[in-house]
């Protein structure tokens, strides 16, 4: 079990993705905002300048 997963299991947590046979999958925007989450994890460097991250809030 990959550590996000660990971390995310002891906080009490439930992640959506945790059966994909991946321990660290790509999953699409489409994909998470099906969920429905209530937090979403973006692992990154810097948020700043980062044109990858997305801004959740919008």
């Amino acid at each position: 079990m990959a550590w996000p997963q660990q971390q995310i299991t002891l906080c009490g947590g439930v992640n959506p993705f945790a059966d994909a046979k991946d321990d660290y999958p790509a999953v699409g925007l489409e994909q998470v905002l099906v969920t429905l989450p209530q937090v979403v994890i973006q692992p990154s460097k810097s948020t700043s300048g980062n044109s990858d991250s997305l801004n959740w809030q919008q």
